[in-house]
């Protein structure tokens, strides 16, 4: 079926209102040098296929990212290779069998997890450690003496959203030495 330029618009009117709906992430337990973030949209009528876009700028427009992946008619599309603790936006565009593009769709922020950063204590501030955090996982900051027995020494309820989360320490100055580790669970 032959699509004109005032169904193709119509088409993407409601290709952005629907926008990007579901978002699924792939993490490792273990911290890796990239991770993969799979995202997933509605089917539309009347399309021939999807382009994800994506990078670390957001945009209104297509070319404010960095890679594209023409996902055909997939209703979803991975995106590879992101870094620990970087900031990507995404954003999906529609496009008929000539190939011309809808306008994207709202972008969507996501903050890749997996890495662990600590600021040293100073005179006036404690220890902290920072980490961004995923929807659906709960996180715990455990620390040891001897990298053998681990104490739970903060634990942060479900997170709600992508975001970093900070945790101070006070006590650093009775150990000689301790290690940390953050453990998250699904």
């Amino acid at each position: 079926m032959k699509m004109d330029k005032r169904q193709f618009s119509a088409s993407k009117a409601r290709f952005i209102c629907l926008g990007v709906v579901v978002l699924f992430v792939s993490i490792s337990s273990a911290v890796q040098a990239g991770q993969n973030v799979t995202l997933g949209w509605n089917a539309e009528t009347n399309v021939a296929g999807y382009v994800l876009y994506y990078g670390t700028n957001s945009g209104s427009y297509t070319s404010n990212y960095t890679y594209r992946i023409d996902a055909g008619t997939n209703l979803s599309a991975t995106a590879t290779n992101l870094q620990p603790g970087q900031n990507y936006y995404f954003a999906v565009t529609a496009y008929n069998s000539a190939r011309a593009e809808s306008a994207p769709s709202t972008p969507i922020a996501y903050l890749v997890t997996g890495i662990l950063t600590m600021a040293p204590p100073s005179k006036t501030t404690p220890l902290t450690i920072k980490f961004p955090v995923a929807p659906g996982h709960t996180y715990i900051v455990q620390g040891s003496t001897d990298l053998k027995k681990w104490t739970n020494l903060w634990s942060m309820g479900t997170a709600s959203s992508n975001a970093w989360v900070s945790y101070q320490i006070t006590n650093t100055k009775s150990f000689k030495n301790r290690f940390y580790r953050l453990s998250m669970s699904p």
